[in-house]
């Protein structure tokens, strides 16, 4: 039996556990990872085991999330990309150059394609969010403007139509065109992300 071989150590199980949710798209419910246990070889206990210490080590990360019947445990591998979305880095770095490190970790992940897949999603998952954040962070300017009592409602549209144009404009075009060149995952991860916002603002 696989339980009493060598295949039944912890760094093999771990090496399981971690395929297994590249196959499943980078993350899979708890219930997913259960009725895959004949495969596995386990108990119920030594998957559970395995992915508590996963999740120490930092290779999976636990989320809970909204399902028909109620939260769900979801299991989510990690990806490198520390270094390439690195803060500290990054404020002295351009977007081009993000994409230049993107691109060569792509290069790198050649003959391993659900570990790319998976490793591209999450990427443009991050990118999409640039300009979010960017118009997020320019309605909060304006607001502050506004709420100083200093300017014209005129005066502070006319200041919101500056910084879009000169300055939101290029942060939202950037990213745009990384995600065309993969249209059909941008519209799978775009997808993914409004309707995990529409289903917390269901419940707010």
């Amino acid at each position: 039996m696989r339980g009493r071989s060598p295949f039944n150590r912890p760094p093999v199980r771990k090496t399981d556990v971690y395929r297994f949710l590249i196959k499943l798209g980078g993350e899979g419910r708890w219930k997913d990872l259960k009725a895959h246990l004949k495969e596995f070889g386990w108990g119920p206990t030594t998957l559970k085991r395995t992915l508590d210490e996963m999740i120490d080590e930092g290779s999976v990360y636990k989320e809970a999330r909204l399902g028909r019947a109620g939260p769900e445990a979801w299991y989510i591998a990690k990806v490198k990309d520390t270094d390439i979305w690195d803060t500290t880095k990054r404020e002295h770095l351009s977007f081009e150059q993000l994409v230049v490190d993107i691109q060569n970790r792509l290069q790198e992940l050649e003959g391993k394609p659900e570990e790319k897949e998976v490793f591209l999603k999450r990427q443009l998952q991050k990118i999409v969010r640039i300009p979010m954040d960017a118009y997020a962070a320019l309605i909060y300017t304006v607001t502050g403007v506004a709420e100083d009592g200093k300017t014209t409602k005129p005066e502070t549209l006319r200041l919101f139509d500056y910084l879009y144009d000169t300055v939101l404009r290029n942060i939202a075009k950037e990213p745009l065109q990384f995600c065309l060149k993969y249209p059909e995952y941008t519209l799978e991860v775009t997808d993914r992300m409004l309707r995990k916002t529409a289903e917390k603002e269901k419940h707010l």
